[in-house]
């Protein structure tokens, strides 16, 4: 699962959707949001933040929509839809 937050969450979404990845489920969060099931309760930061997560793990937020490399990641591959 990637989990994206921010106002530019919707623009990383697009970005990530130009490959196709059957595997992987893509939500984007445009920050504000409440209550939210567990590995989607994630903190609101200045900016975009995506992370990817398995299961209720999810790796170091990453910042950086350059250094969100889905193709050299072999543990996610995805189809993100907008």
């Amino acid at each position: 699962m990637l989990v994206l937050r921010g106002k530019d969450a919707r623009l990383w979404l697009s970005s990530v959707s130009e490959a196709y990845r059957p595997d992987l489920l893509c939500v984007a969060l445009k920050g504000g949001e409440h209550n939210l099931p567990g590995v989607l309760d994630k903190p609101d930061r200045q900016g975009t933040t995506a992370w990817l997560c398995q299961g209720t793990h999810c790796l170091p937020p990453i910042h950086d929509l350059k250094q969100l490399n889905l193709d050299n990641s072999p543990h996610f591959a995805a189809n993100c839809t907008l």
